[in-house]
């Protein structure tokens, strides 16, 4: 499986992954989650049940009774103790069945936990990088302070020097005061991302924030098919719904063998006569099934193929949520590669408008536009870069390549 991300194009270069927290980091956060913790129980819940089944329904009855016989002109002999055992025995291959259905039992609950398992994988993961985006957007807006309190500084020195008007210096000034406005806001979401990362996932470090990464190519077309195939058989909830439908047949199965009941066999033991007369009998008791027997293998039945057309329902489901996921994914690198590129320019033309400003050649109101320019296209740029690492870790993940945490 290990082949299929290189195959497709997916790969990103090491310095994007060495981003990610470590597996032993991972496993020991996520097992310790509530949620894992409650499917770790609903499995061992199962193989409770399943050795349940292996056993049987059916139990011994000791039954102990008594009884005074009096006889006309005559004494009484005392009482006369009366002893029974009783167990209802299954048919010949009812108990295999049993068996099947509790191995059944135990496959869905596996896929239980791995489901449970994926889904907080996939919460920690899209956790980590929505705080590498406050994080990068509040060192952003840091950084646009900086370079705004360095044009204050330029446009001060031009006041005093007799060469700009102090409209400049009011202008560069109240630049100055929305970008502080902004840097406060990213930092408040940064802090607040934060302390829920650290309420969650306290035995994770907190991420740095994302660095600079070559762009990726995007996975080729040819290739798109196959990869949601593939993405549809990994999915645990494709893989749930049909063991369900799994289990429920298993469970048709037994209730049509129902139809026909276990006999009881009894041994029995009494004395009587003052002891002068001992007993030994045996018995067999048969419940006569009836229609409601046979109503119950009809729901069951009924039942089992309901829950198979809903687990074709959700692997067509499935099918076509990889279908987009693959599209946005790709889609991703390809806004990624674009922002990059307008970042890149927008930079240039601040640079440019700055040089002309301290020359003299641009009006101070070019320089505030640039610079807002510059500062949209970064958030963009730092949005797309996030999204797109996200987008193809997620792939990753649900291809079974991230943090192996034996889910499979």
């Amino acid at each position: 499986m290990k082949r299929w991300l290189g195959l497709f194009g997916l790969c990103l270069s090491a310095a994007a992954w060495a981003q990610l927290p470590p597996i032993e980091q991972v496993t020991q956060q996520l097992l310790a989650l509530p949620e894992v913790q409650a499917a770790d129980a609903t499995l061992r819940a199962s193989e409770a049940a399943a050795q349940r089944l292996s056993v049987g329904p059916h139990e011994f009855t000791l039954r102990v009774g008594g009884q005074q016989r009096r006889l006309r002109d005559a004494g009484s002999p005392g009482v006369e103790p009366q002893v029974s055992v009783e167990r209802p025995v299954r048919w010949p291959g009812k108990a295999a069945q049993d068996a099947r259905l509790g191995e059944a039992g135990q496959a869905l609950a596996r896929l239980q936990r791995a489901d449970v398992l994926h889904e907080v994988s996939r919460a920690l993961l899209r956790d980590w990088y929505a705080l590498q985006r406050d994080l990068a957007l509040a060192a952003l807006w840091q950084q646009q302070a900086t370079s705004q309190q360095a044009l204050v500084d330029t446009s001060r020195r031009r006041v005093q020097a007799g060469d700009a008007a102090r409209s400049e210096l009011s202008s560069q000034l109240a630049a100055q005061a929305q970008i502080e406005a902004n840097r406060l806001q990213a930092q408040a979401q940064a802090d607040a991302a934060l302390a829920s990362w650290i309420s969650r996932y306290p035995l994770i470090p907190a991420p740095l924030v994302v660095t600079a990464t070559a762009v990726p190519e995007a996975a080729a077309a040819q290739d798109m098919a196959a990869l949601r195939e593939h993405l549809t058989n990994d999915d645990h909830g494709v893989r749930m719904a049909q063991a369900e439908a799994a289990l429920a047949r298993a469970r048709a199965e037994r209730m049509t063998q129902e139809q026909r009941p276990d006999p009881t066999l009894g041994m029995h033991w009494s004395r009587e006569q003052s002891g002068r007369e001992r007993l030994l009998g045996v018995s067999v008791s048969l419940p006569l099934g009836g229609a409601g027997r046979a109503a119950d293998s009809r729901q069951a039945q009924a039942e089992a193929e309901a829950l198979a057309a809903r687990a074709e329902q959700r692997r067509r489901e499935r099918m076509a949520d990889a279908a987009a996921q693959t599209v946005r994914a790709a889609a991703a690198v390809d806004t990624w590669r674009a922002q990059a590129q307008a970042e890149a320019q927008a930079q240039a033309a601040l640079q440019a408008a700055q040089k002309g400003w301290s020359l003299g050649e641009y009006a101070v109101s070019d320089v505030h536009l640039a610079r807002r320019q510059q500062a949209e296209a970064a958030l963009a740029a730092v949005t797309a870069r996030v999204d797109a690492l996200h987008q193809q870790d997620r792939l990753r993940l649900d291809l079974h390549q991230l943090w192996d945490l034996g889910d499979d």
